[in-house]
């Protein structure tokens, strides 16, 4: 093949020349044009050309004459059931190249349709929501784990990168310095800040700490240290309990209540939402995160751990990192009451040879072991991050006619030293704390979670009011009382 993508004025040259060109002959094929395709890119991935690392792997006469493969998204994820079959023929010619007859004929089969979990219009809103920041979201239907809207920003035209993209836009795309490529929701990895103090309250319960208070005077010190750990309210927030805890999101509680519970339980009961694993998505690229531990230390640093370090990790910094399907499908099982869903984007694929329907029902990992009564407890809490007269999320719920569970998290991207004042003014934007915010709603009856990030977003309770905006069009736009039948992404057109 000397070109793909031709003109239809260079086809018609050619055409006029062919006598002058023996061996020469134009050819028409099919390709994908992907639609909505600023909106679900990362999702729906891409083709591209079969390179070697690719050919060692597949099946040689499976893939005889097919030129393209998936490289990214769904396409790489179901290419074994996108893909059918070529087929071939074997024929006997004369000398002077005519066909005299067929000896072996095997007709092409098609592979089978894809039908995702995604809600374009939910897509959409969260995609225009999120702005011109950079970041990730995504919601999730948690009594089944089903995706329903996944966004990673900048994000970029899968067409221009595909088949039929123009070198120069490739080119742009490749070496742009925002990463257009990565899919922060499933590959970014991030703090989660204080979105991990709700199931961290799950350890502080089950230790028998549940009915403790502390007095939080804004900075905390371990005994026979001065080192100061601060909390994000620096006048303090006096005694507080659980509840007030996470309402108010009181970093000084969690330091304590994190050193009372130790590195080792905290690790066991946090790898129960399961962090620190990856959530078993279809994208093969999906990152695990880290949870970190002794064992985790000793192998990524070879040092021991350090009681200071159980602190930070109590409030979600240091060496902790989720990605927001990660999050998402933590919130889920507090939303589920325990019952803990694998993430699904594919819903149901149908064989465009033989009509067979096949549909990737739920699929239910693991029930956790917590008392019921946790799950009230927590719920309540992060009700009243949203809906308390103190809760960080309270400039959210005006007008709501449903109550939203969420929690809010503020993550350091520099660190600060001991006494030094943060100027957000006059700090270079790049070096602002990411918000994070997760979520569920209705919060007695939990349809949709949402988790989300902003880049450089200051703070959790700056960024929330995306999530509320998808949040509500999705419980408002009656989308939870459709059937999942999909939507189209990637058409096939002649070329």
């Amino acid at each position: 093949m000397l070109r793909d993508f031709l003109e239809q004025i260079e086809a018609a040259r050619i055409a006029v020349d062919r006598h002058r060109l023996p061996g020469v002959s134009i050819t028409t094929d099919l390709h994908r044009v992907y639609s909505s395709s600023l909106y679900t890119s990362h999702v729906v991935g891409t083709l591209n050309r079969i390179d070697e690392q690719d050919a060692q792997k597949l099946d040689p006469v499976r893939y005889r004459g097919i030129q393209y493969i998936g490289k990214s998204g769904v396409e790489q994820a179901s290419e074994d059931v996108l893909v059918g079959s070529s087929g071939h023929e074997r024929v006997e010619i004369n000398a002077h190249g005519r066909k005299i007859r067929v000896l072996e004929h095997e007709a092409p089969s098609a592979g089978s349709e894809i039908f995702l979990t995604i809600d374009l219009d939910l897509q959409k809103v969260a995609y225009e929501a999120l702005g011109e920041n950079v970041g990730a979201l995504v919601a999730l239907e948690p009594s089944t784990g089903r995706i329903l809207a996944m966004v990673s920003k900048p994000s970029f035209d899968a067409n221009q990168l595909g088949i039929s993209g123009e070198q120069d836009q490739r080119k742009d795309i490749l070496t742009s310095e925002v990463s257009p490529l990565l899919n922060r929701s499933v590959q970014g990895q991030y703090p989660p800040g204080s979105t991990i103090k709700p199931f961290l309250g799950f350890a502080i319960m089950n230790s028998g700490f549940a009915e403790r208070t502390v007095n939080c005077p804004g900075w905390y010190s371990l005994p026979n240290h001065t080192h100061r750990y601060r909390c994000w309210k620096p006048q303090g927030h006096g005694q507080v309990n659980l509840f007030d805890a996470i309402a108010e999101s009181c970093d000084v509680y969690f330091y304590v209540l994190a050193r009372s519970l130790g590195i080792d339980e905290m690790y066991f009961q946090l790898s129960k939402f399961g962090f620190g694993q990856k959530t078993g998505v279809e994208f093969a690229y999906e990152t695990a995160g880290i949870l970190p531990s002794r064992e985790w230390k000793q192998w990524a640093k070879q040092e021991p751990w350090y009681e200071g370090e159980t602190l930070i990790t109590g409030i979600g910094q240091g060496a902790t990192t989720v990605s927001m399907l990660q999050l998402a499908h933590a919130t889920s099982v507090i939303a589920n009451r325990g019952l803990r869903y694998k993430p699904k984007i594919v819903f149901k694929s149908i064989s465009l040879t033989t009509g067979e329907e096949l549909v990737h029902e739920p699929d239910l990992v693991d029930v956790l072991d917590f008392n019921q009564g946790y799950y009230d407890r927590i719920t309540r809490a992060m009700v009243e991050v949203v809906h308390g007269e103190r809760g960080t999320a309270r400039k959210i719920n005006e007008g709501l006619n449903y109550q939203i569970a969420g929690k809010t998290g503020t993550v350091q991207v520099i660190r600060r030293k001991q006494g030094e004042e943060f100027n957000l003014e006059e700090t270079p934007k790049k070096f602002h704390p990411h918000g994070v915010f997760t979520a569920f709603a209705p919060a007695d009856d939990p349809k949709i979670v949402v988790a989300l990030i902003v880049e450089n977003g200051v703070a959790g309770s700056l960024v929330a009011p995306i999530a509320r905006t998808v949040i509500d069009h999705y419980l408002q736009s009656g989308s939870q009382h459709n059937q999942h039948e999909g939507d189209s992404f990637a058409l096939a057109t002649g070329n």
